[in-house]
């Protein structure tokens, strides 16, 4: 938690929480603004969202930024911020909580169901086309002495889309193990 000066974006006052987190001591943080704790390019993120805050005399807001601490180590925050007045003075007073792991989390689902919608398509659609071509071939052989021209012809296509089937089940196997390798 920090309390900061809006007009000058310089911090007032910081918790303990914060002096673990970012690695500053207090007469850091004193000497710091708010554009300090921020990679370079988040900074005209911010300036976007200060403008907002500028226009307004009470406010909650919630956003994702990212953060640096004093090691160079990026990280993301959430910051909720009310806009407090104290002596007369417009200040800021902002919660920032470490969301880096709720993101990778997120992001982890996300490409696992990136995955799963690939083999989906797999089965539906590359899976499916050597089947029902087996299939058909199938009715046909039916009808065909297997042993004359024709026949042996029909019998290599079955042979040929039964190697396809084989393969696209091989590659719906191999997305599925990146589940079990995680």
């Amino acid at each position: 938690m920090y309390l900061f000066d809006f007009e000058t974006l310089q911090f007032l006052r910081v918790n303990d929480a914060m002096l673990t987190q970012y690695g500053y001591s207090i007469a850091e943080f004193l000497k710091m603004t708010l554009f300090d704790m921020r990679p370079k390019e988040e900074i005209e993120s911010f300036k976007e969202a200060y403008r907002h805050f500028d226009h307004h005399d009470q406010l909650v807001t919630t956003k994702e930024y990212q953060h640096i601490r004093k090691n160079g180590e990026i990280f993301y925050v959430e910051i909720s911020c009310n806009i407090v007045y104290i002596d007369g003075r417009k200040c800021g007073l902002a919660i920032a909580a470490d969301v880096t792991d709720r993101l990778k989390y997120l992001k982890t689902i996300q490409e696992r169901n990136q995955r799963l919608q690939d083999i989906a398509f797999t089965q539906s659609h590359i899976v499916r086309a050597p089947l029902a071509n087996m299939m058909g071939i199938l009715y046909l052989i039916r009808d065909f002495d297997l042993k004359a021209e024709e026949g042996e012809e029909l019998l290599q296509h079955f042979i040929n889309c039964g190697e396809e089937l084989d393969k696209s089940i091989k590659e719906i196997v191999l997305k599925s193990n990146f589940f079990e390798a995680k």
